[in-house]
């Protein structure tokens, strides 16, 4: 497990997913027949016990997580908010001390060229016009939804990013809410959060 940020405010990790059987020398067994019950794939239960996985190794205490009215997720025990995201080999998992974050990754090798167009805005279209650029569109957009509370799901109208020398931000029109994003860039992955103070 990689610590990328550890504030005051929040916890942002990065990990490797593994294959089933490191989680059943990890986790209770409780949690593995969770995760078996829950999901067939054994992708998708390896990002969820890894997730689990995460949570133990933050805050020292084998708990799951629910969703809030918000549709945000939050750890039953302690109740930390947290924001997740995973690709095929990566998982990052962001834990608030206090206030709300959001975090978003995705690895070099996903086309978003043909999807673009569902969510990217026409103020974007004046600096993004490749693939990389529409990861990070993507990604910035992703985070930013997950940070805002009650957030419009629609990513082409109600969010505009901006990219500038290194400093990332994303508009929430409805709100007229300036985020200011953080980001890693690398051969492998993109990766991007925000938080605020609450």
């Amino acid at each position: 497990m990689e610590i990328i940020t550890n504030n005051e405010h929040y916890i942002l990790v990065l990990d490797k997913i593994n294959d089933i059987t490191f989680y059943q020398n990890y986790l209770p067994e409780n949690i593995l027949l969770q995760a078996q019950s829950n999901f067939k794939s054994q992708q998708r239960q390896c990002e969820w016990l890894h997730t689990h996985f995460l949570i133990y190794k933050i805050t020292g205490k084998y708990q799951s997580y629910s969703l809030n009215q918000w549709h945000k997720p939050y750890c039953n025990e302690t109740k930390h908010l947290i924001s997740i995201s995973h690709t095929e080999h990566y998982i990052t998992l962001m834990l608030m001390y206090r206030g709300r974050g959001g975090v978003d990754m995705e690895e070099t090798n996903r086309l978003f060229i043909k999807t673009s167009l569902k969510f990217v805005h026409s103020n974007e279209k004046k600096w993004a016009n490749e693939n990389n650029d529409f990861r990070k569109i993507w990604c910035f957009k992703e985070a930013a939804y997950k940070l805002i509370t009650n957030a419009s799901p629609d990513f082409k109208t109600h969010y505009i990013c901006s990219l500038n020398n290194n400093n990332a931000n994303v508009i929430y029109l409805p709100s007229c809410n300036h985020i200011k994003m953080e980001y890693i860039e690398n051969e492998n992955y993109f990766l991007t959060w925000c938080f605020e103070k609450e």
